[in-house]
């Protein structure tokens, strides 16, 4: 037995330093003209679509520059590459919102069979519940960014349009795109109110609450309750954020990370994604944001407290009724 596993430890050996005699995989290595492709999309979003284009006005021109140096002249690791380029973005601009990311494959949304919870593997997951006493319960989960997460969202919320109050939990919410947020703050606030102020990186707009048919009793006294941590960051702090200034939610758990401002990923090769900071959100009257401290809670609490806590208030206000 002790002269097989000898024998055993040999072969794994072996394989293994085989394994590291093998030249890197194309899929980890990046040509030249796939660099120079990434580069050059690079610049034109840092021109076009980066929030505060003055902070790289001679970065293009590096950039661009280090394509005919010996820097990005031979094949490239892939994530070196992109170790690189995030540092050199972010030590020129001194902004930790910038990524190169691996690009995902297109996801579909599809409802379970019991039309409660939708799941995605490469993506987050909208689950919905209707707890005792009528209440109801949205958690979101992961990034909310596949194909038809309008719809889901639609969805959800029709399926609770008849509860007395709810719980939407944030709390292990990721990335989402500005629409979708701006969808959900509209169920509570009237069409067409303005809702806030936008930065982009050449003009300024504003955002209006959308119409919504069929949610008339959400817009009027009803109990919202906002679950957050911690790591709840960017435009999910917009929907608390709007809704605590309207006074449409109270915010139960820890407050949030505090970045005001929003990030969009565009295609920059066939394998590549640039993350960027592309908005910038304020309140429509005073102007503030919630950036540097977060989106302040009303009722402080950890773990899960925090739900526990969401649904005693529930209780509490529906008592009171």
């Amino acid at each position: 037995m002790k002269s097989f596993f000898i024998f055993l430890m040999i072969i794994v050996s072996f394989h293994s330093l085989h394994a590291q005699e093998q030249p890197i995989s194309n899929e980890l290595v990046m040509s030249q003209a796939e660099i120079r492709l990434v580069i050059q999309n690079i610049v034109f979003e840092l021109d076009n679509t980066y929030l505060y284009p003055e902070k790289t006005k001679h970065l293009a021109q590096r950039l661009l520059a280090k394509l005919n140096t010996i820097g990005f002249q031979n094949n490239y690791n892939r994530e070196q590459f992109r170790r690189d380029l995030r540092s050199i973005l972010v030590k020129a601009t001194h902004d930790t919102g910038f990524d190169i990311i691996q690009q995902k494959p297109t996801i579909t949304a599809n409802w379970a069979a019991n039309n409660t919870e939708l799941n995605n593997p490469l993506d987050g997951a909208v689950k919905v519940e209707i707890l005792d006493n009528n209440i109801g319960y949205l958690r979101i989960t992961g990034d909310v960014i596949f194909y038809g997460a309008h719809q889901v969202i639609l969805d959800a919320f029709e399926f609770l349009s008849d509860v007395d109050a709810m719980i939407i939990d944030l709390r292990s919410a990721d990335e989402v795109p500005i629409s979708l947020v701006q969808q959900m703050v509209s169920y509570f606030i009237p069409a067409d109110t303005l809702i806030g102020n936008v930065k982009f990186n050449s003009h300024l707009s504003t955002l209006l609450s959308l119409k919504t048919q069929g949610f008339d009793n959400f817009k009027n006294k009803f109990p919202l309750y906002i679950l957050n941590s911690s790591f709840v960051a960017g435009e999910w702090e917009f929907l608390g954020y709007t809704l605590k200034h309207f006074d449409k939610a109270v915010i139960v758990g820890e407050d949030t990370m505090g970045f005001d401002y929003f990030t969009k990923s565009v295609k920059i090769s066939d394998k590549l994604s640039f993350k960027m900071p592309y908005a910038l959100i304020s309140h429509p009257i005073s102007n503030e944001t919630w950036g540097n401290d977060g989106v302040a809670s009303d009722f402080y609490a950890k773990g899960d407290d925090i739900f526990e806590k969401a649904y005693s208030l529930a209780l509490t206000q529906l008592s009171e009724h």
